[in-house]
């Protein structure tokens, strides 16, 4: 993609996002109330909830690496039975459909299981009482603990990588600090980490999202340990009714140490990254 392309995107990108803010999330349960009606009566009669969507990106970004430069169409579906109070179970299945080599259009695929519960739901059980408790140990304990599995698949060589993850996000801190580890004992044999903070303001018209993730990569994919990559983002969601959301994003991955170039591809550079992301629940 070329300097004037690349500008192009990001400018139009930058445009969906200042025109989203006309949006008042109130007026758009009006929107398009038969959709609504119809997703609330399965809602009713499901035993699980079941999420629809997909993101449209001007390119495939992960983790820094820069896995595909043409427009990027990311379908996936998520099914999730609720255990309450003891925590979410999640089964998804993301793909990316951009065509990157000719006369296949899979570049990858993606089958991830994650299972989250709330800490605070679990200490309920156990007799805590938050309006006894002293403020410094809610904030510390109203946090979210993750853990899951994931399977990359590549269709166009048949290879795959396996990861088994653990994250864990504080709710009430300023900021909701957070961090994750992703331990790769497949082909990318490896150990990718995360420290993530994220704001949500409300200005009134619209939400405003901000987030800022530092990356870590210890030889996954390749032979070194460093700091890799810190994205600075933003988001506004725009509800469509109760059941579905577009979300304008626009972020920046800053380079910051030379992880993934063992293999002489230099995947990993400054990148503007943005679009949107589309989402039916029910």
């Amino acid at each position: 993609m070329g300097s004037g392309t690349k500008k192009t995107a990001v400018i139009a990108m930058l445009g969906i996002m200042m025109c989203s803010v006309s949006v008042k999330a109130e007026e758009s349960e009006n929107w398009i109330p038969v959709f609504d009606d119809a997703l609330s009566q399965a809602t009713e009669i499901s035993p699980v909830e079941v999420e629809l969507g997909f993101t449209l990106a001007n390119m495939y970004l992960w983790r820094g690496q820069k896995l595909g430069s043409d427009t990027s169409w990311m379908p996936y579906v998520t099914v999730s039975p609720d255990f309450e109070p003891l925590g979410n179970a999640s089964f998804t299945y993301w793909a990316d459909m951009t065509q990157h080599v000719e006369g296949d259009d899979n570049l990858e695929m993606d089958f991830v299981f994650d299972y989250t519960v709330e800490m605070m739901d679990l200490l309920a059980l156990c007799c805590y009482d938050q309006n006894a408790a002293p403020e410094w140990a809610n904030l510390l304990l109203d946090l979210s603990l993750s853990a899951g599995y994931i399977n990359y698949y590549f269709p166009p060589t048949q290879d795959d990588s396996h990861e088994v993850y653990g994250s864990i996000t504080f709710n009430k801190i300023p900021l909701n600090p957070s961090m994750a580890i992703y331990n790769d004992f497949g082909q990318g044999s490896g150990v990718w980490l995360e420290w993530g903070v994220s704001h949500a303001f409300d200005l009134k018209y619209f939400m405003l999202n901000v987030y800022s993730i530092l990356g870590y990569n210890h030889r996954q994919w390749g032979k070194t340990s460093a700091l890799s990559t810190i994205v600075y983002g933003a988001s506004i969601p725009v509800p469509l009714g109760a059941h579905m959301k577009i979300e304008p994003f626009l972020s920046y991955s800053q380079r910051l140490e030379r992880t993934f170039t063992d293999d002489d591809t230099d995947l990993v550079h400054d990148e503007w990254y943005g679009g949107f992301n589309y989402s039916i629940s029910f």
